[in-house]
């Protein structure tokens, strides 16, 4: 049996895990963070590269848990009151109770329909801890970090961790023992995950208004294992999470926590329009943008499914990492909120000839209601001429919630108490990659859809790449607001329009240079392009270089902006935003090499045969004459 523990290369650190052990053992020890887990090789997956992945649910985890308690004593604190306590709804600004005093519903303290004051002490209240789901578990690593690593808040009651494969079953299972914990905390479980999640299907809001003990009924204190929806659902699929989504709106609790993993973003970034469209119901397109704009079909997909059971989704945060996205919402139930949903949406109208775009709302409110709304866009472009191209719906809200993510960013502070465990944020394997990406989010412009990509914009007018800092003086100077973002370094957020990027732009090639004649092809582009590619290129071009410009752009930098950068110069910001991959080949990995060897499950055995003969020796059957003459 070989060992893989963490190394130091790089930005992963003591708690990270390492996968280059020695193939030729027969089985390996993998250790990361608190966990660890021992498989034959190619038995089941596991892939290294998540790491920042389970990092950074395992901190989301723990501030969902002591969220919760939080939202618990609020109840507590409101019912003292005579105040509304029930719901508890989040809003932009907050991700948990809006701890604004609200209005009191009876002001007679004596009149017999108010309830007994309660004379609980928010100080003691014990409520149940996180009753977790991993739907997909292959190797069981995930659970088993968050059984011993989530101890903020209620911490954590029961995992389920299921995967279809009879072997990973029984490998979780021996796993769960490898790490001394509970079958009653962690059990394994093999099944299909959609018939997991429809077992313990959301049914009414009864009983799902609290989880103080003490204000619920005697048949609602006994939690039901076998029924009750999940209050953690999480799913991390290898590919397209599309066909558990629907389930799993349904499979969590009222206020509960849903995090998805993504990893076909190819399929959303153009490269299958029709693919896109048919898992996520989003047409997808090719733009610097396209990351983000992935992000945002995911949630616009979760919205729709969930709003099918009149229930609507509130973002905590978002995040593309290396070549997959990972989304955290929360999920509630409410019949008047699901009629906003339409204003949640949006259809991305793109240029055909820059890197213009707009984004259409599918709805407005005016007083109160949502009407269709009007049409806001040009139908040509006002740069270029060029006709528009209609991508989307995806979500247009924002996609992080600040408060939840400076909470996030607190664990990391060195002053932290913990609220009675021994999690340590910065004892991470990634924690300074998984601090660098939320540090990044934390300085995004929140009510921004997409993002301008700098370089790019270069491209298109073929001039020198002006300093970051300068275009963002240029437009905060211009009156708008504007940032980087987490998932591109060159990403430029802001929320003016595109004619003034453009005139930002043009004034950067007029001072760069004065006596350019831009109705004149450059050599180097004439060399490059040819035909009606370089007629049209260069019809941008000339386009965007000939207009006249309205804004009146100041190049210089803005006090608050010099001191940011100042800090960051002087190494005063010891945080990486963007770190380069830390070993060689950083990105996805194939399938388990021994899955099919293992495979027991009918759906994966019909699949695995589906392209073989049956009298070929398991030799495939090609369908061409030229391969069959090269077999």
């Amino acid at each position: 049996m070989s060992k893989a523990k963490a190394g130091s290369e790089n930005e992963i650190g003591k708690g990270s895990a390492r996968s280059d052990f020695d193939s030729t053992k027969e089985e390996v020890v993998i250790e990361e963070g608190e966990g660890k887990i021992v498989f034959k090789n190619g038995e089941v997956f596991y892939n290294e590269v998540q790491i920042k992945n389970r990092d950074l649910s395992v901190l989301v985890l723990n501030a969902y848990a002591k969220q919760l308690k939080e939202e618990a004593k609020s109840q507590v604190s409101r019912r003292s009151r005579n105040e509304r306590w029930r719901r508890i709804n989040p809003t932009w600004t907050t991700w948990g109770p809006d701890n604004e005093p609200s209005e009191p519903i009876l002001e007679k303290k004596n009149d017999p329909n108010v309830q007994e004051v309660s004379d609980v002490d928010p100080d003691k209240l014990e409520i149940p801890g996180l009753f977790i789901l991993e739907a997909l578990g292959a190797s069981g690593l995930r659970s088993m970090r968050y059984a011993k690593e989530i101890d903020h808040g209620c911490g954590v009651d029961r995992i389920v961790c299921n995967d279809l494969e009879l072997h990973a079953y029984e490998n979780i299972k021996k796993n769960a023992e490898f790490n001394g914990i509970s079958p009653e905390k962690l059990i394994s479980s093999q099944g299909d995950a959609v018939e997991i999640m429809m077992k313990h299907r959301f049914q009414s809001l009864k009983g799902q208004h609290t989880r103080v003990a003490e204000y619920l009924t005697e048949d609602l204190k006994n939690r039901n294992y076998d029924k009750d929806p999940f209050d953690v659902v999480d799913l991390d699929p290898y590919g397209s999470p599309s066909i558990f989504l629907d389930t799993a709106v349904q499979s969590v609790r009222d206020g509960g926590l849903l995090c998805v993993t993504a990893t076909d973003l190819a399929t959303m970034c153009g490269k299958n329009l029709e693919v896109c469209f048919s898992k996520y119901g989003s047409m997808s397109l090719k733009a610097k943008y396209g990351h983000e704009m992935a992000i945002r079909m995911v949630l616009a997909a979760l919205e729709r499914k969930a709003n099918v059971y009149g229930r609507y989704i509130v973002p905590l945060l978002s995040v593309q990492m290396d070549f997959y996205l990972r989304v955290f919402v929360r999920v509630y139930t409410s019949k008047a909120e699901i009629k906003k949903s339409a204003a949640k949406l949006g259809l991305v109208i793109q240029s055909s000839g820059c890197d213009s775009f707009f984004i259409q709302p599918l709805a407005k409110e005016m007083n109160n209601v949502h009407k269709c709304s009007t049409v806001q866009v040009p139908q040509v472009c006002g740069e270029t001429g060029e006709s528009m191209r209609i991508a989307g719906p995806i979500w247009t809200k924002p996609i992080h919630n600040l408060e939840f993510v400076k909470s996030l960013l607190s664990m990391f502070d060195k002053n932290y108490q913990p609220d009675g465990g021994n999690f340590d944020a910065c004892k991470l394997g990634a924690a300074k990659i998984v601090k660098g990406i939320l540090v990044a989010v934390s300085e995004e412009v929140p009510d921004v859809p997409l993002f301008y990509c700098l370089p790019s914009l270069c491209k298109v007018l073929r001039c020198s790449v002006p300093p970051m800092a300068k275009v963002h003086g240029a437009l905060i100077n211009a009156g708008y607001r504007v940032s980087q973002v987490h998932c591109d370094s060159n990403g430029l957020k802001t929320d003016a329009p595109p004619e003034v990027v453009w005139d930002i732009m043009r004034a950067w090639v007029k001072k760069i240079e004065p006596d350019l004649d831009p109705t004149k092809a450059s050599k180097k582009a004439a060399k490059r392009f040819s035909g009606e590619e370089m007629n049209s290129k260069h019809n941008a071009r000339v386009a965007i270089l000939t207009k006249e410009s309205k804004t009146n752009v100041n190049f210089s930098i803005p006090g608050e902006l010099l001191s940011k950068l100042k800090r960051r110069k002087e190494n005063l910001d010891r945080i990486s935003r963007w770190t380069p991959n830390p070993q060689p080949n950083w990105g996805p990995k194939s399938r388990a090499k021994g899955s099919n060897k293992f495979q027991t499950h009918p759906k994966n055995r019909n699949n695995r045969n589906k392209r073989r003969g049956n009298g070929n020796n398991g030799k495939r059957n090609f369908s061409t004459k030229k391969a069959k003459k090269a077999s």
